[in-house]
């Protein structure tokens, strides 16, 4: 049977600079992940993931209806995030995930380096397992807020990194 994605422990979370001298963070708090890992062979392996834009928070309303807007994500007319991974491979000792991302409509191609973060089993008897990456993605790419040379003072690249725990299913 498959690791099945466990909601419970995974999270999504983002950040950008602003003013070239501090880090604004967030989260995503709906999301979903699609996992097929049958087997111990990567390349056999499937993972997307959706994640609801609306659903973006940094702790601070104004920002976050402004990011939600329609010059940064346009979450009326675009209401998800979307991968879909293309390829998965062993590299350095974890794996490289190959796919694409849409944002606002345009869709660009990205690798992630995946780090396997272990296995345990809970004390329920099931096993879990746990994955991270993080992807930078220049906003400028996908039409996200405004143009670099509009001197805006949030910077051009925006970090999404994932927790993703999946849980093996008898």
């Amino acid at each position: 049977m498959p690791w099945v994605y466990s909601r419970n422990h995974s999270q999504v979370d983002w950040s950008c600079r602003y003013l070239g001298i501090m880090d604004i963070k967030g989260l995503f708090t709906s999301w979903e992940v699609n996992l097929d890992l049958p087997g111990d062979d990567p390349s056999q392996w499937k993972v997307s993931a959706t994640i609801d834009a609306n659903s973006m928070e940094s702790a601070f309303g104004n920002r976050d209806e402004t990011f939600r807007g329609p010059e940064w994500l346009d979450t009326e007319h675009y209401p998800t995030i979307a991968f879909d991974g293309k390829r998965i491979e062993r590299a350095n000792g974890d794996y490289r995930v190959t796919g694409d991302v849409t944002i606002k409509g345009v869709t660009k191609p990205v690798t992630m380096d995946m780090k396997y973060q272990g296995e345990a089993t809970d004390r329920r008897g099931a096993r879990r397992r746990i994955v991270t990456t993080e992807v930078v993605l220049p906003r400028s790419d996908f039409n996200v807020g405004p143009p670099p040379e509009a001197g805006n003072a949030v910077g051009q690249d925006i970090t999404i990194h994932l927790q993703i725990e999946g849980v093996w299913q008898d």
